[in-house]
């Protein structure tokens, strides 16, 4: 021992032999920080004489074990959510906990093993709603202490006991047999009137040319982006130039009430509170900065600044030319507790409309990794559990933040479709596909949690090959199940349109049940693919209200020269 080494006192820590190479290994634990060596003993082996060894000494650091704990905010009663617990240093294999605080006691509601880098990934239900602490747990394990993260806060709201809502009950038709399509009137702005072919109530909402001399057009942004709020008080649709942007509007009464000042990165990607009737997100065009505006009062609060993770942050080297952060060019709604949001950054100078993909968890203030991607970026699930990165030939299912691929739908994602939830809560992707790899339909299903596919209108149920300019809204997120889907169809005289079966027409459908209703024609027919003036917003972009008790449509009313928004009134609807 050298002179700085005086004070020590060598103690064995470990023994063991060495293999017939000399190879050794050896296993110890120490509390604080030590000084060791290896040490071999002096032996005869058939009669050859090995003297004792003494390695060089080389001082080990203990490292505190630490574990954070990642998880959403809010949660449903009895459904699931993913937390991500690390743990430093990392033990391959170790069992992990998810504890949640209850009645004064740390209950277990997730468990888990680590990866080899740390981490473990937890299923976490709470079954009664309220507010708990939660923390993250590495139990005791190969000499390893039991450590737990500090804890968190997760808010658990109970899970919806309102029966759903039979959407079809006394409306519309149901069957496969042609219906007539009589010709009606043009309603006033307000005026409700009966579809004749359907004896459904059809309301015009606005007049665009009254109100908008400038503009043509007023429309829903997209099915997949709910325009009523979470109460259905107030309703948002979209005035193109010269009046461009943003009407806000009477979710019930269905009066105008003011233009709203809000900068999405595009006409569809604004994002209501799902349980704040008052709230609405965006990322904004020019500042990068996802908002919450109070639309009542008009005040904006920063929610995230992705501009800073673009000039100095973990965007910078693959972002660092972007001018847009944005949904992408088919955007989604986000998950359905508005966590997490599917987002892309681009570089818009380019010949192609790629992005730089990415997650967003607005609990957690956390960005996934990247993905070099084209024209979509992957959207958030429902659920907020995965992501849907729709593909041409296939789609795939990604881990919630990461892009680890969990499973491959067999679904053509070039198509009109939209993600909901079904009755059970599975995560669902429902639209239209054109010869896909699981065949054509004018409504088909896969299960994001299952990768099942199925058929609710199409031609292995006996349907007609899928109409053109089919489109499909599952916004009824408060009547899980439930989507509505039009269809424009092609080569149908305005004057005089021949009875249908699918084309001309605005469908309910039920994904649980297979249950399907004909509930009005939509009379718009400038997407009429024959048409030699084919007009993008005349297409039927129909959204379900989150009750699912009505249904909005756009319509050039046979054609005409300006576009205007109708509602569906269902029998369900109470007013």
């Amino acid at each position: 021992m050298n002179a700085s080494h005086r004070h020590c006192v060598w103690k064995k820590a470990a023994g063991g032999r060495t293999t017939a190479t000399g190879a050794y290994s050896l296993t110890a634990s120490t509390k604080s920080t030590a000084l060791v060596r290896v040490v071999a003993k002096a032996v005869t082996v058939k009669q050859q004489r090995y003297p004792r060894r003494i390695s060089a000494s080389q001082r080990i650091r203990s490292v505190t074990q630490r574990a954070t704990l990642s998880i959403p905010a809010a949660a449903t009663a009895g459904r699931a959510v993913t937390a991500t617990a690390t743990f430093t240093p990392a033990r391959n294999d170790r069992p992990t906990q998810v504890q949640a605080l209850i009645g004064g006691h740390w209950t277990v509601v997730g468990r888990g093993t680590e990866t080899i880098k740390g981490t473990s990934k937890l299923s976490v239900t709470l079954t009664t709603a309220g507010t708990f602490s939660v923390r993250a747990v590495a139990l005791g394990w190969h000499g390893a202490k039991t450590i737990a993260s500090a804890t968190a806060t997760i808010t658990v709201r109970a899970a919806t006991t309102t029966p759903a809502t039979d959407l079809c009950a006394g409306a519309g038709i149901t069957g496969k047999a042609k219906v007539a399509y009589t010709k009606l009137a043009k309603p006033a702005v307000g005026q409700a009137v009966i579809d004749p072919d359907f004896g459904t109530t059809i309301r015009r909402v606005t007049d665009v040319a009254a109100r908008w001399p400038d503009a043509s057009v007023v429309v829903p942004a997209y099915p997949t982006i709910p325009a009523w709020n979470a109460d259905e008080s107030y309703l948002l649709l979209y005035v193109t130039e010269s009046s461009q942007g943003w009407a806000l509007f009477n979710g019930k009464t269905y009066a105008y009430i003011k233009m709203l000042d809000i900068n999405p990165a595009d006409v569809e990607q604004f994002y209501w509170s799902t349980t704040d009737p008052d709230l609405i997100y965006y990322v904004d065009q020019n500042s990068f900065v996802l908002t919450r505006m109070h639309v009542s009062t008009g005040v904006k609060d920063t929610i995230h600044d992705f501009r800073t993770d673009i000039t100095s942050g973990v965007l910078k080297s693959v972002c660092a030319r972007a001018d847009l952060v944005s949904g992408g060019s088919d955007p989604f709604f986000m998950s359905t507790d508005n966590d997490l949001i599917g987002l892309g950054c681009r570089d818009t100078s380019g010949d192609e409309t790629t992005y730089e993909g990415f997650s967003y968890r607005i609990s957690t203030n956390t960005i996934g990794p990247t993905q070099h991607l084209t024209a979509v970026v992957a959207q958030a699930s429902p659920s907020g559990a995965s992501r849907f990165l729709a593909g041409q030939s296939s789609s795939t299912v990604l881990d919630a933040t990461s892009n680890t691929v969990k499973r491959t739908l067999a679904w053509s994602g070039e198509e009109h479709s939209d993600l909901l939830r079904n009755a059970a809560g599975d995560d669902l992707v429902a639209g239209v596909q054109y010869d896909g790899p699981s065949g054509s339909g004018t409504l088909m299903v896969a299960n994001l949690d299952t990768g099942a596919v199925s058929t609710i209108i199409g031609e292995s149920q006996g349907d007609p090959y899928p109409p053109t300019g089919t489109l499909v809204s599952g916004r009824a997120y408060r009547n899980p199940g439930w989507v509505a889907l039009a269809a424009t169809g092609n080569g149908l005289d305005t004057a005089s349109p021949d009875p249908t079966y699918l084309e001309q027409e605005v469908l309910l459908a039920n994904v649980d049940t297979k249950q399907v209703c004909r509930v009005a024609h939509h009379r718009s027919f400038g997407y009429d693919a024959d048409s030699s003036d084919q007009n993008y917003w005349a297409q039927p972009n129909v959204v379900m209200s989150p009750s699912g008790t009505r249904i909005l449509f756009p319509s050039d009313w046979y054609g005409g020269a300006t576009i205007d928004t109708y509602v569906i009134e269902l029998p369900s609807y109470a007013g």
